[in-house]
């Protein structure tokens, strides 16, 4: 199960580690450890929505991916 959970972990952190590349979104709130909680989505919901039709689709299906971990 612990194995399970790290793997999540790691999943999240590479999504954050591209997202934070597209220089688009504010990426202090975003953390693995935020990630945890209902909040980040929300946070990344209303950061990206602001900025969506410039977004490139490589960072959208990151977002999805980011919360769906």
């Amino acid at each position: 199960m612990l194995w399970i959970q790290r793997a999540i972990v790691e999943v999240m952190d590479a999504c954050l580690k591209e997202m934070r590349k597209t220089n688009k979104v504010d990426v202090d709130d975003l953390t693995v450890e935020n990630g945890l909680f209902k909040l980040f989505n929300e946070t990344v919901r209303w950061q990206l929505h602001l900025i969506w039709h410039t977004l490139g689709k490589k960072t959208k299906l990151l977002e999805q991916q980011v919360l769906q971990s």
